[in-house]
């Protein structure tokens, strides 16, 4: 069954999950803004001990959601990157060596950043 124009599949493509994961960084960009501002706002003091503790939270949070974004916008561009190799491969036949190559060095790229 085809989807018709009105039916809108968010991630039905890689670049459609890399538009939302480039909407979604813009997004944290504006939080991580506004926190600092009212972090700027409430500045030192006791009364506002407990809310500036809060405020750094959140800001580490946001910067761990960051980072994890980013992460997975570099994964979408190394899969967009194999999906092009073995759309080649159909025309064209890679040899094995590419692959054999390619994908330790992603696995490594993967597992040093998820320490």
């Amino acid at each position: 069954m085809e989807p018709d124009d009105s039916t809108i599949v968010p991630f039905s493509s890689i670049e459609n999950a890399q538009e939302y994961l480039a909407l979604l960084l813009e997004t944290i960009g504006v939080v991580k803004e506004a926190v600092e501002n009212d972090t700027y706002l409430l500045g030192p003091g006791s009364e506002g001990e407990a809310s500036l503790r809060v405020l750094q939270i959140v800001r580490y949070s946001l910067k761990k959601l960051e980072h994890h974004i980013k992460l997975s916008h570099r994964i979408l561009n190394d899969l967009r990157t194999l999906r092009r190799l073995l759309d080649q491969k159909s025309s064209v036949q890679l040899p094995v060596v590419a692959a054999e190559v390619a994908i330790p060095a992603l696995m490594c790229e993967y597992s040093e950043v998820t320490k």
